[in-house]
């Protein structure tokens, strides 16, 4: 130990007469009336309730974003029911109304227009099932068989030139198996 320290008293340090401590300011201010602590926690609960609109309409809003094509995963899933080529009609239709696609699937209007088409298809696919022919070329052999069978012959030009060339044909064939 050093000389010095043992002639020093020891003091406790306590804040200076000169430097303000934390309590003074404090002491200072007037007391808060209850008429003045009501008004000043109604403001602060109207600012907070203000804040926590604001901050619930933006999780709304995130909530319901969609992705950039415009068309969330609810949609999406409304949109596996319904045929290809109602799809884009759809789209539009929830477009141009504002609502999203499985509102719009919901739409009166939008059901009976895709009911109509549905039922337009249905249709058309039962007529074109009739017959189960597809449309082939005729050949010269096979317009010959029905001039001799039927005594029909075509009504086109090209078809009286294959009916001739098959004819032509034939009687060569039968030159060259005679000799």
């Amino acid at each position: 130990m050093d000389p010095e320290d043992l002639d020093a008293p020891e003091v406790p340090e306590t804040p200076e007469a000169d430097e303000p401590t934390e309590e003074a300011p404090e002491a200072e201010q007037p007391q808060e009336t209850a008429d003045e602590k009501i008004a000043r926690l109604e403001k602060e609960k109207a600012d907070l309730d203000k804040r926590n609109r604001q901050l619930f309409e933006r999780a709304k809003k995130a909530e319901q974003a969609k992705p950039a094509d415009g068309v969330s995963a609810d949609d999406i899933i409304a949109l596996t029911g319904i045929d290809a080529e109602d799809r884009e009609r759809v789209r539009k239709w929830a477009t141009q109304t504002g609502t999203s696609i499985t509102e719009a699937l919901n739409d009166p209007d939008l059901k009976l227009i895709l009911d109509t088409r549905a039922e337009e298809r249905r249709t058309a696919a039962a007529t074109s099932i009739g017959s189960g022919r597809g449309s082939s070329k005729v050949t010269g052999e096979q317009l010959l068989d029905k001039a001799r069978t039927t005594g029909e012959v075509p009504d086109t030009d090209e078809g009286m030139a294959k009916l001739a060339e098959a004819r032509q044909a034939s009687l060569t064939k039968k030159k060259t198996h005679r000799t």
